[in-house]
């Protein structure tokens, strides 16, 4: 196979065409979890024993992906068959990385959140080949590259020279969050109206089935070989019966957490909160990228409660939930939130010690709270404000001014009374994006910037991007 100095995982049609040519570029395609091609030619290397060498390292990473499965796949009785057929594959796209030289792959996407992803980023991680993710944040409508060499730990941004472009962060929080919320209502269409979203969820099953069919017959009247719908072949997929089951876990969940929190407030009434920096966690929606990859080691929030009391902290911790966790189902399709909550789950919270509180007892007691976040943007609003957020997660803006760990919190955080955390926060974020990031032209619509244009600016600065990795500037 040809040497490719970078391979492109997945790449947009766009793409494949401007660099078609381009010896140095190679094109590496999943059809499914065990179906792999480079350049269109299916990947089917002889692996030799040094390389098997990493089998149990590889089973390792791939059985820590549990979090995929419960989101994605409904396959539990072959789960430990396809596991190690996964693992397999894994070692097959070692073999194949090192048999084309690629110095970087990179991919479309920020995070690895999907099942071949995250295969792909463990054999790059194995095969030492750098990781380059295009990462979307909710403040600026620019993707931002970062390179990832081992595993997600030592994620940072590439801070690459890109393009001149610099982008002017406001002074203020307000209208840095003005995008924030502007794109959140046009990227999410929740319904929490559990009547609703059960014809919602049956009304899309019902079209997929039927588009399914159509196509069908008319393979058969032409005499096309079947395609499959499924690319996680040969693993099952959510059922209907299953998503509407989840559903109705979810609306039982949140009856027996509303009656928690009743009870909780009952007795907090009786506390004496004379102390201040109380720690309360402001829970994540899940499953979601934001906890799983971006986690880390804090996968679940009782993964921070036990962090907690795992350092000595004896006093109260207090348990926000998303209010996204209400929410049955996003962009037509059910949420899955009955994947990731249950009784057992807020039991074991009140266990630890957690007290289960709604947002107007943070309102009247902000001056004495913490905010504990796992990867969320509550951490950048908060450090534009000036104040101080534990951040226990991996997130794209890790480093940021304002942010402590665990252990930085408990110990005290050493914070000068003179600093600037709002200047300081503004000066960071402003040296992570201009001139570092990529305008997103194949994705997001903007009038003032006409679709050709943006397209040919998105090429360009792509351009750049491979330029500077061939030519060793990072």
């Amino acid at each position: 196979m040809k040497t490719k100095l970078i391979l492109i995982f997945n790449a947009k049609s766009e793409i494949r065409e401007y660099f078609r040519h381009d010896h140095r570029i190679g094109f590496l395609d999943s059809k499914s979890f065990d179906d792999w091609c480079i350049d269109g030619v299916r990947i089917d290397p002889r692996p030799d024993k040094e390389i098997y060498k990493n089998w149990p390292e590889v089973q390792k990473r791939v059985r820590n992906l549990g979090p995929l499965f419960s989101r994605h796949f409904n396959d539990s009785p072959r789960l430990e068959m396809q596991l190690s057929l996964m693992a397999f594959q894994v070692i097959r796209l070692i073999a194949a990385l090192k048999d084309v030289g690629a110095e970087y792959v990179i991919f479309p996407t920020g995070v690895s959140h999907h099942l071949m992803t995250a295969q792909c980023e463990i054999a790059c991680s194995l095969s030492g080949t750098p990781q380059i993710f295009t990462y979307l944040t909710n403040l600026s409508p620019r993707v931002l590259p970062m390179i990832q060499k081992e595993t997600i730990k030592d994620r940072k941004p590439l801070r690459l020279w890109i393009s001149d472009e610099l982008i002017d962060f406001p002074s203020s929080i307000d209208s840095t969050m003005d995008y924030k919320v502007v794109t959140n209502r046009l990227n999410e269409m929740p319904v929490s109206n559990f009547g609703f979203a059960i014809f919602q969820v049956i009304l899309l099953f019902g079209h997929r089935r039927l588009a399914r069919t159509k196509e069908g017959v008319i393979n058969f009247l032409l005499c096309r070989p079947k395609s499959s719908h499924n690319p996680y072949v040969p693993l099952r997929v959510y059922s209907l019966l299953t998503e509407l089951r989840l559903m109705i876990h979810q609306r039982q969940v949140l009856k027996y957490f509303t009656q928690l929190v009743r009870i909780d407030l009952g007795r907090l009434q009786y506390e004496n909160l004379d102390k201040v920096n109380y720690p309360v966690i402001y829970a994540h929606q899940q499953p979601e990228a934001t906890t799983f990859p971006e986690g880390g080691d804090f996968q679940n929030h009782i993964d921070i409660a036990i962090a907690f009391r795992r350092n000595g902290y004896e006093g109260p911790i207090f348990y926000l939930e998303h209010p996204a966790t209400y929410n049955y189902t996003s962009f037509g399709a059910s949420s899955r939130i009955g994947t990731m909550r249950s009784n057992e789950y807020y039991d074991a919270l009140r266990t630890l010690g957690c007290y289960l509180i709604d947002k107007s007892f943070v309102d009247n007691h902000a001056s004495k709270l913490q905010p504990i976040t796992i990867s969320g943007s509550i951490a950048v609003e908060r450090s534009f404000s000036g104040k101080i957020t534990v951040v226990v997660g991996e997130p794209w803006y890790k480093g940021l001014p304002g942010t402590l760990t665990i252990e930085e919190y408990l110990n005290g955080p050493n914070l000068s009374e003179t600093r600037d955390l709002k200047a300081e926060a503004f000066a960071f974020i402003r040296s992570v994006f201009n001139n570092h990031s990529i305008t997103n032209g194949l994705i997001l619509k903007n009038e003032s910037n006409p679709e050709g244009l943006r397209k040919t600016i998105f090429i360009s600065e792509y351009s750049s991007l491979i330029d500077g990795l061939i030519k060793g500037s990072i």
